[in-house]
């Protein structure tokens, strides 16, 4: 993760109280962080009123996904091995 990526993920987590959630990066060698849901939300201007208004379908889930593999070994080579660093 670029330096400016960093600093900016560390101030909106401190701006909404959340800075603890970047304790894994203090602890670990290797750490990502990411938001994935599986049902989705509403999108701005969409009917709030409904439970799953898109649908129920994977959504955000590839990137969490390949940075697991990737950091647990089953993904290689020079890309797989920059996710968490």
């Amino acid at each position: 993760m670029r330096a400016l990526d960093r600093l900016s993920m560390a101030a909106y987590l401190d701006g909404h109280g959340a800075l603890a959630l970047t304790e894994p990066y203090q602890v670990c060698q290797k750490a990502t962080l990411h938001v994935a849901s599986p049902t989705g939300g509403a999108r701005e201007g969409e009917d709030k009123t409904s439970k799953y208004p898109r649908g129920v379908t994977p959504l955000r889930v590839l990137r969490p996904l390949i940075a697991m593999l990737s950091m647990t070994g089953v993904l290689t080579g020079t890309q797989a091995e920059q996710i968490g660093v």
